[in-house]
């Protein structure tokens, strides 16, 4: 599919819904009857000091099989495939990430429209040779980067929040992103979608709704200056503390 169309391949259910919503005048909705798509959790571990733990710090990326008013699910093969272009992709961001961090892994979970969750992940890759190699100093580890896919809906547009960056990829003066470090950021995520869509089973990264079950192409690709704080990579483990009676 073209990367910048703009279609909402909704269920019969949630049609009215997204008729009623505020969008492009040249986006399209089409009715799936049986709509459902993959998540893929991409997954990062983080050095910590001696006898602590932290949790993996992840992003989410849908995609499905869209063929005309129809997005379904990979198949295993099918997310094999993919997994060559979502490797690649962490790849390119350990070039920007600090030593600390390093990837884990690519869990998989389908979804079909109406199902109230997701279900069991059904298939699990270890990949753990993608280390951070990008230059300055590590910053906390809940410092991120958002990068935004804008879909049809300005309501429901998706975005990944990129952990790990250091401080090389930060303005001294002013404490935002670099433009340089907008600009790869967003060429690796169109570089994931057009991999992906290029790949044997001709794979489309979507924006996707649990909740008003429809898959939405993506029309564009934003990365911004401004720091994103995402509290719940917040270390939890202390590993020092000063206590001092009153």
């Amino acid at each position: 599919m073209a990367f910048g169309s703009r279609r909402i391949i909704c269920s019969p259910e949630t049609e009215s819904y997204w008729q009623a919503q505020s969008r492009y005048s040249d986006s399209t909705i089409e009715v799936a009857p049986a709509l459902s798509a993959s998540k893929a959790t991409l997954q990062w571990k983080r050095t910590t000091p001696a006898g602590t733990q932290e949790d993996l710090c992840s992003i989410n990326v849908h995609m499905g099989i869209v063929a005309g008013a129809t997005c379904v699910f990979l198949d295993d093969t099918q997310k094999a495939a993919a997994e060559v272009d979502l490797k690649a992709y962490m790849d390119a961001l350990a070039g920007m990430q600090n030593p600390g961090f390093s990837s884990h892994s690519i869990v998989w979970h389908d979804h079909r429209a109406g199902e109230p969750f997701y279900g069991p992940a059904d298939r699990v890759t270890t990949y753990a040779t993608a280390v951070g190699s990008g230059p300055g100093t590590r910053l906390p580890d809940q410092v991120a980067c958002s990068v935004t896919m804008r879909t049809s809906s300005r309501k429901h547009w998706g975005r990944v929040y990129v952990p790990g960056l250091g401080s090389a990829r930060f303005d001294a003066t002013y404490g935002r992103f670099l433009s340089s470090t907008c600009d790869a950021l967003a060429s690796t995520l169109r570089d994931l979608y057009s991999g992906l869509e290029g790949n044997t089973a001709s794979t489309t990264m979507v924006v996707y709704s649990t909740a008003h079950q429809a898959a939405l192409t993506i029309d564009e690709i934003v990365c911004d200056d401004v720091v994103d704080i995402i509290r719940r990579r917040r270390a939890k483990a202390v590993n020092y503390r000063k206590i001092i009676a009153a």
